[in-house]
């Protein structure tokens, strides 16, 4: 696509929608998913349903929808400025994320914790001590604990996860250390903290029978819920959501089909991605300020020769009546 405004005709977009999926498609015109959706909708064109892709993906049948009656119009799209800067902000920061992780051996999560790592064994030693709170999950001391908050059923499982990641990002030369209540590495000198949880679910219970010899309260339903542990894991980069315009993931959960244990590699790259985009980032502010700067100083020089031809101005003027008088 051209940097400019583009020219199409409806029954080309129609077919690009569906030979393209949204984000990408959005991207080569320099708009988001959601505006290139509202020119479908205005022109009347289908759009592929959740899970299109995907399912092609994975070999299934799948159907297109036709392109209804209508004139084959031609309409003009013309780039959004704020999401071309989005697209160009992910691409650099991609670009060099990858540069950063050329070499990608695969990461095995083992079955048992041997040899763990000082940070693992004292974290184990502190978790294992403590008791769990009213749904079931043992909450991180504020020092000295690794950020692992889970229930106790899910805690050797969280523990070999955490166990590999720090081995991994050690081994690639990042430190792992506890700070403020928090587990952090530092990339190229700048440091992220993160983390593993369990999420809860909701589970239904038939309720404690009833003091028939008190007040009776009618309930829409036979049975009470209550908050578990569902044994699902979540690994998060904390504060990953101010980096999202540079294309940073802040969670990565346990799937149906895939496990933590299989995104590792993933996670890693995640916090070397948010590392480049803090490092984009300063510099982008840094060069705004430069440009403020500059700026600033180019109207304190305008300024200042303006009073001075002011000042030249009423001198020549006072000359000129003294040289009459």
């Amino acid at each position: 696509m051209n940097e400019g405004i583009s020219r199409i005709r409806r029954s080309e977009l129609y077919e690009q929608v569906w030979s393209i999926s949204m984000v990408r498609l959005s991207e080569q015109y320099g708009l988001s998913d959601v505006g290139l959706a509202k020119i479908c909708k205005k022109h009347n064109i289908p759009r592929p349903p959740r899970g299109y892709w995907a399912r092609k993906v994975a070999g299934y049948r799948v159907k297109r929808l036709p392109l209804p009656p209508g004139e084959d119009v031609t309409m003009e799209i013309t780039p959004n400025p704020h999401s071309r800067n989005v697209y160009k902000r992910r691409n650099s920061v991609s670009r060099i994320s990858i540069s950063q992780n050329t070499e990608q051996e695969p990461i095995v999560v083992p079955d048992r914790l041997s040899s763990p790592h000082p940070l693992t064994k004292q974290s184990s030693e502190t978790l294992n001590g403590r008791s769990s709170n009213e749904v079931g999950i043992v909450n991180p001391p504020k020092k000295g604990c690794l950020d692992i908050t889970v229930s106790k059923g899910a805690l050797r499982r969280a523990l070999r996860i955490m166990d590999t990641i720090i081995k991994v990002l050690e081994k690639k030369g990042y430190g792992v250390y506890l700070s403020e209540g928090r587990t952090k590495t530092k990339i190229q000198e700048v440091p992220i903290s993160f983390g593993i949880s369990e999420k809860l679910a909701t589970k239904k219970k038939r309720p404690e029978e009833h003091d028939l010899d008190g007040r009776y309260r009618f309930g829409h339903s036979r049975f009470i819920e209550e908050r578990v542990p569902s044994g699902d894991l979540s690994l998060t980069i904390h504060k990953a959501e101010d980096f999202y315009l540079y294309g940073c993931q802040k969670n990565w959960n346990d799937g149906k089909k895939s496990k933590l244990e299989n995104r590792i590699n993933s996670f890693v790259d995640g916090l070397v991605t948010v590392a480049v985009a803090k490092i984009e980032r300063d510099k982008e502010r840094e060069e705004e300020e430069r440009r403020k700067r500059v700026g600033l100083r180019r109207m304190c020089l305008e300024e200042e020769a303006r009073v001075t031809n002011l000042i030249s101005e009423a001198e020549n003027s006072d000359l000129v009546k003294w040289l009459r008088s």
